[in-house]
């Protein structure tokens, strides 16, 4: 006659021992079906009743926020080195790809004090980041100061950021992030 207690604890060590694996090996389960109904806002691919939701979005986003972070303090480094902003990516000295699988950047020189780093989202399921560095001062001292703002929803739309009275307006649709 079979155990049920014993049963029981190999069902249970099956278990435990599957999510040890799922844990330790995330690539294993790339994407996870999920009814439409609890998370369209996370799609990747959608499919009849079922959104498939993939933690590769995130990965994607922060392609961009690395980005704009090396940019903004690149742009810092410039101005300190010539008292002025570069108004393209070749005078930065970065090795990074004004152009990827994932987004699209951009340099807009705001004025001669300012100048914004965009990094549009080329897929529809990814936020937009924008970028901002630019001179103000603090104590009567001129310094640099850099700013990043996200997209609330995936979009490609990248706003032109203000700077008034040494504050920085934060554009519609986006939060800061720093």
């Amino acid at each position: 006659m079979e155990n049920p207690d014993l049963i029981a604890a190999i069902a249970l060590t099956v278990i435990l021992l599957g999510l040890i694996f799922l844990w330790f090996n995330p690539k294993f389960i790339s994407a996870i079906a999920i009814p439409k109904s609890l998370s369209e806002d996370k799609a990747l691919k959608s499919s009849n009743d079922f959104i498939i939701y993939t933690p590769l979005v995130k990965e994607i986003q922060s392609e961009a926020k690395i980005y704009l972070i090396a940019f903004n303090r690149a742009q810092q480094d410039f101005y300190l080195a010539s008292q002025k902003f570069a108004n393209s990516a070749e005078f930065l000295n970065l090795e990074i790809s004004m152009e990827t699988e994932n987004y699209s950047y951009s340099i807009v020189q705001l004025d001669y004090e300012a100048v914004q780093i965009i990094g549009k989202a080329k897929k529809p399921e990814a936020k937009s980041y924008l970028g901002l560095t630019w001179i103000g001062k603090s104590n009567e001292e001129r310094i640099s100061f850099s700013v990043m703002f996200e997209s609330i929803e995936p979009t490609q739309e990248t706003p032109i950021i203000q700077v008034v009275n040494n504050s920085v307006v934060c554009p519609v649709g986006y939060i800061k992030l720093n």
